[in-house]
Formats: structure tokens, C-alpha cells, sequence
């Protein structure tokens, strides 16, 4: 029988799922709103008659590529979040069963597809910075996105089903079960891999912009512009930190062979490791998804405007050149 003070820990990470579920598709409907209201009220601009001219000359418009990003991390993120919410409700109701197995690996499956896309994404803008638009390297690390979702998802797939055929009908979870092991390996393996990711390519990336902009800038940077760097740096700090703390939790007991307290595991290497950097990535892209909005503005490189928002969307028309090789100076 499941005591008081572990059924209200279920009750609060319900709840912590549920806020971040509703969160990600009221963030979505207020942003399709700023939209609409724009669009609106959008008059004829320096950026608008730029489009219209290559729409005529038949050269391509800029690719939107925020939008495919924040849309799809949304998406992955809202279907996440009420694939947390069964599996808390699961665990009220019928403690650690099967099927709550499944559903929690299956989540930890999409909360890594959700952050791979932003490792890739920042890859693809480093690779940019460097070397420019290729025509080879940028599908090719599209494809292998695709290939490295893929094959984890076969992957956990795989041994979910297996370990669900080894154990009878009803049977309790089997700490020790070696297909069980494999799973937490994995888990530990891509939060591992993701804190390190972000970590190298997005310091990597804050860094480039910045001396960039240093270094063409005939002015100091403004304040507004640095406060929004430091804030992108000690976000992406605190989205590896918390990674890296899942980490910690899920390796104790197979490394030292001592259970942590169940609420502290359940806090650290759940609640906190994913709720905090769902929130905040969502809160990086929609705060720079809402300045583009309201500015009009065409290009779409997620950390660039979010470190400094100050950069006037005439770039447009100053760079139009350089809109696929930096897909946002401004």
C-alpha cells in the first residue's frame, strides 16, 4: 500500500507534467495569436519589398527554420508531457508495473528526441559560422538526425518488449534483470551525450556570436544585449547541469549498489532533470519567436536574436547575401 508521503510525490510531478503540457500549448496559442495580429497590421516595409522582388525574380525566400524548430520541439514536448502524466497516474494507481515501464522509457525516448533536435540544430549553425551553406553537410546531418533518432528508438523499443516477455503477467518490476540494466545504461548514456553536446556546441556558438559582433560593431554592445547573453549562457549551463544530474541519480545505484532516497530520485532525476530544461528551451524560443513577430523580422537563427535582440531588422536588406550564411545576424 502506497503511503502519504509517496503518493503526494506522484501528485506533485502530476502536476509539474500537467503545468509544462498546458504551458507548451498556451506558449503555441499565443504565439499563432502575435501572429495573426502582425500579419494583420503589417504595412508595407523595406523587409516586405525585398520578398516581393524575390518572389519575382524567382529567388528563394529565406528559410524560416525557427518555426520548424520551435514547432517541432513543441510538439515533442506536449506529447511528453501527457506521457508523464499517464505514467504518474499509472504509478498512483497501480505502482510499478509493466506498462508504466513502458510509458516512463518511452518517455525518456522523446525528451531525448526533443533536445536532439536542438544539438543538431546548433551543430548545423556552427557548421554555417565556419564554413558557410553546404550542399553535402547540411542534409547529411539532417539525415543523420533521423538515423540516430532511429535507431534509439529501435533500440529502446527492442528491450522494452523483451523485458516485458521475460516477466510474467502482473510481475513487478526486476531491478538486477539484465535488459532492465541495459535500459537505465541507456538513459544514462544519452543524458550524458546531450549535456555534452549542448554544452560544447552551445558555449562554442555564444562565443563566435559574440566576438562576431564585438568585432563589427562600431558601438559597445548594450546592456539589453548582454543581459540576454549572460541569461542564454546560464540557461544552457543549468539545461547540462540538470542532465548531468539525471546522470548522477541513475548511476548511483548500479555503481555503488545503494537505493537513493525515493523522493530525491524521483526529484532530482525526474522533475527537476526534465521539467527545468523543457522550460527552459521553450522559454528561449518563444521569447525570440515573439520579438521576431513583433519586428517583422525574417531570420530565424534561435540564439542570435535571443543574445541580442537590439539588431535592427534592416539587416535584411543590408545582407541579403548573407541571410543562408548566417541565418541570423540581426
Amino acid at each position: 500500500m502506497m503511503d502519504s508521503g509517496e503518493r503526494n510525490s506522484w501528485v506533485s510531478g502530476l502536476v509539474v507534467y500537467s503545468i509544462l503540457s498546458a504551458s507548451v500549448l498556451l506558449l503555441a496559442l499565443r504565439n499563432i495569436y502575435l501572429q495573426c495580429c502582425v500579419h494583420a497590421d503589417e504595412k508595407s516595409t523595406e523587409s516586405e519589398r525585398l520578398v516581393s522582388s524575390q518572389r519575382q525574380s524567382g529567388s528563394p525566400r529565406p528559410k524560416n527554420q525557427l518555426n520548424y524548430i520551435q514547432r517541432m520541439f513543441s510538439v515533442v514536448m506536449f506529447l511528453f508531457g501527457l506521457g508523464r502524466v499517464g505514467w504518474c497516474a499509472m504509478r498512483m494507481d497501480a505502482g510499478d508495473s509493466l506498462t508504466s515501464f513502458a510509458l516512463n522509457r518511452l518517455c525518456f525516448v522523446s525528451f531525448f528526441s526533443a533536445f536532439c533536435l536542438i544539438v543538431f540544430y546548433l551543430a548545423e549553425s556552427l557548421h554555417k559560422r565556419y564554413f558557410g551553406e553546404s550542399l553535402t553537410f547540411l542534409p547529411n546531418l539532417g539525415w543523420a538526425f533521423l538515423a540516430v533518432n532511429s535507431i534509439l528508438w529501435v533500440i529502446s523499443v527492442s528491450l522494452i518488449i523483451v523485458y516485458i516477455v521475460q516477466q510474467s503477467p502482473g510481475g513487478a518490476i526486476q531491478e538486477g534483470n539484465v535488459i532492465y540494466e541495459l535500459t537505465i545504461v541507456l538513459v544514462i548514456a544519452v543524458d550524458f551525450l546531450l549535456a555534452l553536446a549542448i554544452s560544447i556546441f552551445g558555449f562554442r556558438l555564444y562565443y563566435l556570436r559574440s566576438k562576431n559582433r564585438l568585432a563589427s560593431s562600431a558601438t559597445p554592445p548594450s546592456a539589453e544585449g548582454t543581459r540576454h547573453l549572460i541569461v542564454s549562457i546560464l540557461s544552457t549551463l543549468a539545461i547540462a547541469a540538470c542532465f548531468l544530474a539525471r546522470v548522477v541519480m541513475f548511476a548511483w545505484r548500479p555503481i555503488t549498489g545503494q537505493l537513493l532516497d525515493p523522493l530525491v530520485f524521483r526529484v532530482v532525476g525526474y522533475y527537476v532533470a526534465e521539467a527545468l530544461p523543457a522550460s527552459l528551451q521553450l522559454l528561449l524560443l518563444y521569447s525570440v519567436k515573439e520579438k521576431q513577430t513583433q519586428r517583422s523580422q525574417y531570420i530565424d537563427d534561435l540564439y542570435d536574436n535571443f543574445s541580442d535582440p537590439s539588431v535592427s531588422s534592416s539587416v535584411i536588406g543590408n545582407h541579403q547575401q548573407k541571410l543562408d550564411h548566417d541565418d541570423q545576424r540581426g
